[in-house]
């Protein structure tokens, strides 16, 4: 069975944690103008390297995070990671609000966390097909925020598990209705099968994982504790 690691923490890794991150990402880091945006990339980009050391038995500093767009060439797109130089484990990372989310496994996955209520009203024309705008407009109106958060946390693991972020139109990826078990549908040709996974281990957010495994991964799901990192 896959075994897959995921923590979350608030984005409260101190500023001696940038010691950690490569000059590319120092050099991203510093070109954000808001606080709360350097303080979410901080803490995302410490919190993978604090995952994959834990799966893999070294030290947070012997953990490099690579992203390359293979389409701009720009320092940015589907996380990957060097473990003491060496390619390392399939990782996912995702951030919102003041949260952070960091997937480590053997195989493709992808992780999305949103705040409840932190998804706009119409959102679903863009995210959702015919059939689940269908679904969500019959659903009584108190239900339907936190059902559209739901659908779209889990169409974001699909497409960042396939590596393919929003270049995939979110209506092709169809999954199942949010008061359903979750579940991949179908996709756009090419698109891999992936298992999808409700996450509720993080108070206040919605969150999906989707993974390239047959079945139902083994998880551990848990708060790291960033801020005495450095």
């Amino acid at each position: 069975m896959v075994q897959t690691l995921l923590r979350w923490s608030r984005a409260d890794a101190p500023d001696a944690s940038e010691a950690l991150l490569s000059d590319s990402e120092r050099s991203r880091l510093a070109a954000l103008a808001r606080p709360q945006d350097r303080a979410l990339f901080r803490a995302a980009h410490v919190l993978v390297r604090v995952a994959v050391a834990e799966a893999t038995g070294v030290a947070p500093s012997s953990v490099t995070l690579v992203q390359h767009c293979e389409h701009c060439g720009e320092a940015h797109g589907r996380p990957r990671v060097l473990v003491e130089g060496d390619p390392g484990p399939e990782v996912s990372l995702s951030h919102a609000a003041d949260a952070v989310l960091a997937a480590v496994s053997d195989v493709p996955l992808g992780v999305d966390l949103e705040p409840w209520g932190g998804v706009r009203a119409g959102v679903e024309r863009l995210a959702l097909s015919a059939g689940e705008q269908a679904l969500l407009a019959a659903r009584p109106a108190s239900e339907r925020p936190d059902a559209l958060l739901r659908w779209w946390v889990r169409k974001e693991a699909v497409v960042k598990a396939a590596g393919v972020g929003l270049r995939i139109d979110p209506q092709q990826v169809v999954v199942s209705a949010p008061w359903e078990p979750a579940q991949l549908l179908h996709g756009p040709a090419g698109l891999a099968d992936f298992t999808v996974i409700d996450l509720h281990a993080i108070p206040g957010y919605g969150a999906a994982l989707a993974i390239g495994a047959p079945g139902p991964p083994t998880l551990a799901v848990t708060m790291a504790d960033l801020s005495q990192i450095s």
